[in-house]
């Protein structure tokens, strides 16, 4: 479980968003993450966090237990976002997720904050859709 400052950045958005340890264990989950997810706080803690997302994008899976995100927070780099298709309550979708590392100032324990935000994909593909339905 993450320290109740890492929970209350998390809990600090309306976006759905979630915070894993550098093992990818998840610590801290808020209100949001729960409705599009469909997976409550108290099931999600504790679990892998790729177990829950099941990330994807064209390549393939990118959510595994070794993931690039992991990586980078233990080598304290950051990441820009990137669009991933994760399995929600509606079923897998598109979403772009933003990473922000962060380390506890007593522990030093380091954690990954993701934040879900609507992806430009499911935009574009909506725009592409009201243009060829509007003759555009």
């Amino acid at each position: 479980m993450a320290s109740r400052q890492i929970t209350d950045f998390v809990n600090g958005t309306a976006d759905a968003a979630f915070a894993i340890n550098e093992s990818g264990v998840i610590g801290a989950w808020n209100i949001a993450a729960e409705q599009f997810f469909g997976l409550t706080a108290a099931n999600a803690i504790g679990l892998a966090c790729h177990q829950v997302l099941q990330g994807a994008d064209e390549s393939g899976m990118i959510c595994s237990e070794h993931c690039a995100i992991q990586r980078a927070l233990r080598a304290n780099n950051p990441l820009p976002n990137f669009d991933a298709r994760v399995q929600t309550i509606a079923g897998r979708q598109w979403v772009n997720i933003s990473i922000l590392m962060v380390t506890e100032p007593h522990s030093g324990g380091r954690h990954a904050i993701h934040t879900r935000c609507c992806c430009r994909r499911h935009i574009n593909s909506c725009l592409n859709g009201v243009t060829k339905s509007s003759g555009g």
